[in-house]
């Protein structure tokens, strides 16, 4: 029995770095040695080598575990996996750490959770328990929380599926949502500045749209965005696209992507913001898509938000969020819905379900005080009535 004293991250690219990164520094900060494990999305692409970035900001703690092949289809997905597993295994034979802790519901992130558990490392899940219906990751999510020790979820609701799904009452924690850290004590940045830093217009008539692949049932990603492009034709707004997630099917999405920026001169496409996300959210007047992010941490402006079709089905809507389908005139309508001065003079008078933006200096102390022992390392199932 032993105090847990190390404690692998895992980041799959940019769609949970920026979670990663200060839910690491907290850790360190609360006397953990920390080392993270650099896989996914990170590698190439439309965003660059956002290792890179990962290898500047921890240096000698970070390790690369590259598993990326080219393409989007499910075969090249599931071999990615695979490849993963095997990278992952020869990294934490060298050194391993005693935890590893997993983000979200990816494929990358169930494959690096079979890995460390296969290895007898304690295993971390943040954000379970949570439902995204029309995702694959919505199975993945719950594969992972089978398989880990501990489980930091966002919000009670989510803890509650999770106890649901027989795991004992002591594993499971709320801190809330670490994406909503960012916004706490952030002193909102000069406007011009970052209109040049990312070279878009930014004010009450930007929108900030994100689309990602649903990978549950048929799903056409180049309609999609063709949709949202009827829907916005004319509408007077300067529009910041920013790319999906590496998906099964997101190359239709990228494909829709560059005809209507070609299209349309009020479309500029910028792969990612990376760090200066949370200050764009604050300059923006309406967030369009289906990212996780359009629920989460939109709602910590709070912003407008119209969220589209089914992949985040089953998630907490919090009071900035308006559901339409992949339908133009169901688009729009939402849209001129959310920009109105009745629906923006109500924002001020909801709570984020997702909590108050302390949720890694919550996990730190979990951890930190986290002992590594039989208990711990032998899961007992829980029948509940």
């Amino acid at each position: 029995m032993s105090r847990l004293r190390s404690l692998g991250l895992l980041t799959t690219g940019r769609a949970d770095y920026f979670l990663v990164r200060p839910l690491a520094r907290a850790c360190e900060q609360a006397g953990l040695k920390v080392v993270v494990y650099v896989c996914g999305g990170h590698f190439g692409g439309l965003r660059g080598d956002t290792a890179g970035l990962v290898l500047s900001d921890f240096g000698a703690d970070a390790r690369i575990v590259a598993n990326n092949l080219e393409g989007d289809r499910r075969d090249a997905l599931a071999k990615s996996a695979g490849l993963l597993t095997v990278s992952l295994a020869q990294a934490l034979g060298h050194e391993p750490p005693e935890a590893m802790l997993v983000l979200g519901d990816r494929f990358e992130t169930l494959a690096a959770s079979y890995t460390a558990v296969q290895m007898g490392l304690a295993l971390v899940h943040v954000h379970g328990g949570e439902v995204s219906a029309g995702a694959l990751d919505d199975s993945l999510r719950h594969a992972i929380t089978k398989l880990a020790h501990i489980h930091l979820t966002a919000a009670e609701p989510f803890a509650e599926r999770v106890r649901q799904l027989g795991e004992e009452d002591w594993r499971v924690h709320v801190i809330g949502a670490p994406g909503l850290d960012a916004f706490v004590g952030r002193p909102p940045a000069d406007r011009a500045e970052l209109e040049a830093a990312i070279d878009a217009p930014l004010g009450p008539s930007t929108a900030l749209c994100t689309i990602h692949s649903e990978t549950v049932g048929d799903f056409d990603g180049g309609a999609a965005v063709a949709q949202v492009a009827q829907a916005l034709a004319g509408s007077g707004l300067d529009i910041v696209v920013t790319a999906p997630n590496q998906d099964e099917g997101h190359q239709a999405i990228l494909q829709g992507i560059e005809r209507w920026a070609a299209a349309d001169p009020k479309v500029r496409f910028r792969p990612w913001l990376g760090d200066r996300y949370p200050d764009v959210l604050r300059h923006v007047g309406v967030v369009i898509g289906n990212s996780s992010s359009g629920l989460i941490e939109t709602a910590a402006v709070p912003v407008p938000t119209v969220n589209l079709g089914r992949r985040q089905e089953g998630r907490l809507r919090p009071g900035n969020v308006i559901d339409a389908p992949f339908e133009a005139a169901a688009i729009r309508g939402a849209i001129e819905h959310a920009r109105s001065e009745a629906f923006r003079a109500d924002l001020e008078r909801f709570e984020n379900p997702y909590g108050d933006g302390r949720a890694c200096a919550r996990a730190a102390d979990i951890l930190s005080r986290a002992v590594i022992d039989d208990r711990l390392m032998r899961k007992r199932f829980v029948d509940r009535p």
